[in-house]
């Protein structure tokens, strides 16, 4: 029996911050495209992709000296193919999420919070290449994942 196999690029940003950064949970919202005036209507955007969940004990205090850095991942394929570029190749990825790709911080309160107010956030964008093998089911990487700072650089 003959294999098939195919590849695909796949494209995430990842989210690391501080856990106790703010003295309790709080989220981190990825947009891509547009991002609303409200923060009511965040979650219900369409342009809203994804968010990462911060979620510590109540009442520890700011940037406690012992915090531990958390991350998480937010896929950005389906945002990308919604888009109609020519590819998700990073000829055509990068120069979009320069411009499409952003961010807010809400307080489990729904408190909105500047991105500045944090000692440590960082948003990167990476992709991966994957294959697919019929057999197998499941892709499984080819090679590390490729980070492209300049699509989040200068930014909070």
């Amino acid at each position: 029996m003959s294999t098939q196999s195919s590849k695909i690029i796949e494209w995430s940003a990842r989210i690391r911050c501080k856990e106790h950064a703010l003295g309790g949970s709080y989220s981190v919202l990825l947009f891509v495209g547009p991002i609303p005036d409200e923060e009511k209507d965040w979650r219900i955007s369409p342009s809203f992709v994804g968010m990462h969940g911060v979620y510590t004990g109540y009442g520890i205090p700011d940037n406690t000296a012992d915090d531990v850095e958390v991350e998480g991942f937010v896929r950005l394929n389906k945002a990308l193919v919604a888009s109609s570029l020519s590819s998700l190749g990073p000829e055509d990825v990068v120069p979009f999420l320069k411009s499409a790709l952003g961010w807010r911080v809400q307080k489990i309160s729904s408190e909105v919070i500047s991105p500045s107010k944090f000692d440590f956030l960082e948003v990167a964008v990476c992709s991966v290449i994957l294959e697919r093998n019929t057999e197998e089911g499941f892709p499984k990487p080819v090679g590390p994942p490729v980070y492209y700072p300049e699509c989040t650089a200068g930014r909070p």
